[in-house]
Parts: C-alpha cells; sequence; structure tokens
C-alpha cells in the first residue's frame, strides 16, 4: 500500500478557542505597558492519526497503484489512529476536472466498512469499468476517446480522506492515481 501524498490539515476547534483567548489577554496586557512573555502549548488532540495508506489490486511496473479503465478495480484504504474517532467520509475525485464518485461518510457502527480493529479502518471501493472520475488532457470528451490495444494514461484520479473526532479533523488526499485504458492480466 502506498501512504498518502499529502496531509491536507489539522483542525481543533479548541486549539483555536484557546489561541484566540491567549491572543486577547496578550493584546490588554500588552497595551497596559507590561511586557509579557506567552508560550502557547497547545493541548493534546484527542483523536491521532498514525498512518493512512491505499492501493489498487492492479499496479504499474514500478509497483504504484493504477485504476485499469476495462476491469473492474479494488481501490482500498487504511488508517490507523488513537483516541476518539467520530466519523470519517471519502471519495474519489478527479484530479482536473473535480468529478466525484463514490462520496460516502461513514461511523464505527457502520457495517459498510470491510474490516476493522480498536485502532484501525479499512475500506474497500470497487470502480466499475469506465466509471472513475478522471482529469482529460488537451480537451478529449470521454466520447473521442478511441479504445487501443496499447495501454495509455486516460487521465488521473485522487482518493480523499476526511477522518473526524470530537475536535479534530485530518484532511488527507493520496498522489494522483493513473487511469489506464487497457490492462493486460
Amino acid at each position: 500500500m502506498q501512504t498518502f501524498s499529502r496531509f491536507i490539515s489539522r483542525l481543533s476547534t479548541r486549539s483555536r478557542r484557546l489561541a484566540g483567548t491567549v491572543l486577547l489577554g496578550a493584546v490588554l496586557l500588552g497595551s497596559s505597558g507590561c511586557d509579557i512573555l506567552i508560550e502557547f502549548v497547545p493541548p493534546e488532540p484527542e483523536l491521532r492519526i498514525t498512518d493512512a495508506s491505499y492501493g489498487t489490486n492492479f499496479r504499474d511496473r514500478d509497483n504504484n497503484s493504477i485504476i485499469c479503465d476495462n476491469y473492474t478495480t479494488r481501490l482500498t484504504y487504511r488508517f490507523e489512529y488513537q483516541g476518539e474517532l467520530r466519523s470519517w467520509r471519502s471519495f474519489i475525485r478527479g484530479e482536473n476536472t473535480g468529478n466525484v464518485r463514490g462520496e460516502r461518510d461513514f461511523a464505527l457502527t457502520d457495517d459498510r466498512r470491510d474490516r476493522y480493529g480498536s485502532d484501525y479502518v479499512e475500506v474497500t471501493y470497487d470502480i466499475p469499468p469506465e466509471r472513475a472520475p478522471l482529469s482529460l488532457d488537451a480537451g478529449l470528451s470521454p466520447e473521442s476517446i478511441v479504445v487501443v490495444p496499447n495501454p495509455t494514461i486516460l487521465g488521473y484520479s485522487r482518493l480523499m480522506l476526511t477522518v473526524r473526532g470530537d475536535d479534530e479533523h485530518y484532511d488527507y488526499e493520496s498522489d494522483p492515481i493513473p487511469v489506464v485504458s487497457v490492462c493486460n492480466l
């Protein structure tokens, strides 16, 4: 499995409130002519993501995940966590078009997960032939693509994942995953 290429953000409502309160206090004390030193130490998060990875059942020659446009592709993601997991959302997005497929919200009580434990979750998408959201180069429309026996890259898709706790959420984005026209088994 590959790790997510980009950790986009971690947002904590409690940390933002605490930082705002400290900043307001510093402004009030600073305006009174006192010298102050403030050290902001954010609280420990209630949810930590310790590992997030994904992969497909098809690989290129360099062992990177690909989506095959002529076969059903299984895209599996997994993340490990510590703390209070509340929910997560995932979807597949076309790299340039922004088209979204498979958008789903999950909770620990949800039966749509494939496997889970007290510290990890694993989910699998089945992407049917010709259904991956793409980024098409050179302004091509799907109707103008002629299938040839040699594999070509039709475009790219990304797996997007948001994991939520009580006060935190983590956003992840995969590397662009090539959508290949013809895969040979």
